[in-house]
């Protein structure tokens, strides 16, 4: 249940405990999978529309950010006229296919200058020093997750490319289930795995680190 916990918290880091944005990113293209074969596109899109603006008008009086929803429904949208005007709607896994290209570049170019890319996104995301990711026990770790993104988007990225190709695939399902659920599976598995290698590695804590402390060291406890 610890464990739990901590990934849970972890999640919510990550996400800038913005953690409505997965539901709000995910639940109007579902909807729209899902009605869509069981009533009319037209009728479905009325509905994701009114559904969308809904969540739309309470993260305003939240003061949440809107953007997730007004990007999810969107590519409804998207979806919906492309497919009202009788094109290939598989053409909008192009920019994703692009983005994911760009994505494995930086994580192998990162890794060929010993820079892993997990690093400066940890290191963004918790404002921790820099320089304690390059210490020799403790780059590894980010190396090895980072080398884990490469495989792991690079998977989604072949996916993608399959999914534009074959006519018979349903890919809006490849683009609900490899989007946002995809990618918190992938940032669980990150975090699980990069806190089992700096155990392993027995580097310095930030804190240890920063005093510049002999080893045997007592290590980062908490946090990827």
């Amino acid at each position: 249940m610890n464990k739990f916990c901590e990934i849970t918290e972890e999640i919510k880091i990550v996400f800038s405990k913005d953690v409505y944005r997965f539901a709000d990113s995910t639940l109007p293209l579902l909807i729209y999978l899902i009605f869509s074969f069981l009533i009319d596109k037209q009728t479905t899109y009325y509905l994701v529309l009114g559904f969308s603006v809904i969540v739309f008008i309470l993260r305003l009086l939240h003061k949440q950010k809107f953007i997730f929803i007004s990007s999810s429904f969107g590519l409804v949208t998207l979806f919906f006229f492309i497919n009202f005007l009788n094109q290939d709607t598989r053409s909008v896994l192009l920019p994703s296919i692009i983005s994911g290209s760009v994505l494995l570049i930086t994580c192998l170019g990162s890794i060929f200058i010993s820079k892993p890319i997990a690093a400066y996104s940890s290191a963004f995301t918790r404002k921790w020093p820099l320089e304690w990711y390059w210490h020799p026990h403790i780059k590894p770790a980010y190396r090895d997750v980072t080398l884990f993104w490469l495989f792991a988007f690079g998977g989604r990225s072949i996916f993608e490319i399959i999914a534009f190709k074959n006519t018979l695939l349903q890919f809006e399902w490849f683009k609900l289930i490899l989007g946002w659920p995809y990618t918190l599976l992938v940032l669980i598995i990150s975090y699980m795995f990069g806190r089992w290698r700096l155990e392993k590695l027995k580097g310095p804590s930030i804190e240890e680190f920063q005093q510049n402390s002999p080893p045997p060291w007592q290590g980062q406890k908490h946090g990827f």
